[in-house]
C-alpha cells in the first residue's frame, strides 16, 4: 500500500504538476486520509500543516483529480451556508485510508461510513452531509430526489441515528 501511495503521489501529482514541495503535499494527503470521514476546514488544515489557503486548495484539487480523496459538502438549500460550512473528506480507497491511519484499532463504523460514501459516488449520487441538533451522515441527491442516510455499524440502532433522520425530514 505504501508503494501505491507513493506512486500515486509521485507519478500522478508531483511529476505531472511540477510540485515544488512534495513533503507538504505528502503531509496534506496523510492528513486527509487520516481524517477520512471527518469534517475538515481550510483553516484547520492551514494551522495544522502551515500551508497557505491557496496551496491547500491547489493540492486538494490535485488529490481529488488523482482519485485519492473526494469531498462531501454540507447540505443546505442556501449556497452561502453550504459553502461556509466545513466539508467531509473521504478516501477513494479504504485500503489507503487504513494505510494512513495511525490507529491500531479498527473503527468499523468509520469504515462503513466511508464505504457508503464511495458507493454513493460510484452510483452517480451527489453526496452531502447535514448537521443541526441531529446529524445525517449523507444526503444523497440525484436530480431532484433527496435521500437521507445514516450509517451505523451496530446490532442496536442508537436513538440519535433515528432522531437525526427525523429532524432532517422535518426541514
Amino acid at each position: 500500500m505504501e508503494s501505491y501511495f507513493e506512486l500515486a503521489l509521485i507519478k500522478d501529482i508531483i511529476t505531472r504538476h511540477d510540485v515544488r514541495d512534495p513533503a507538504a503535499l505528502r503531509n496534506l494527503a496523510f492528513y486527509l486520509l487520516t481524517n477520512s470521514g471527518k469534517q475538515v476546514s481550510l483553516k484547520k488544515m492551514r494551522v495544522a500543516l502551515g500551508l497557505s489557503y491557496d496551496t491547500i486548495r491547489q493540492f486538494l484539487g490535485y488529490l481529488e483529480a488523482s482519485f485519492l480523496v473526494f469531498q462531501v459538502p454540507f447540505f443546505s438549500f442556501s449556497l452561502k451556508e453550504s459553502l461556509s460550512k466545513p466539508r467531509k473528506v473521504f478516501a477513494f480507497d479504504l485500503g489507503m485510508q487504513q494505510y494512513a491511519s495511525k490507529s491500531f484499532t479498527e473503527d468499523r463504523g468509520r469504515l462503513a461510513e466511508a464505504a457508503v460514501a464511495i458507493e454513493l459516488k460510484h452510483r452517480g449520487f451527489e453526496a452531502y452531509y447535514w448537521k443541526n441538533a441531529g446529524e445525517v451522515d449523507f444526503v444523497a441527491k440525484k436530480k431532484t430526489s433527496l435521500l437521507p442516510i445514516n450509517v451505523c455499524y451496530s446490532e442496536n440502532l442508537p436513538k440519535r441515528e433515528k432522531e437525526g433522520l427525523m429532524e432532517f425530514c422535518k426541514k
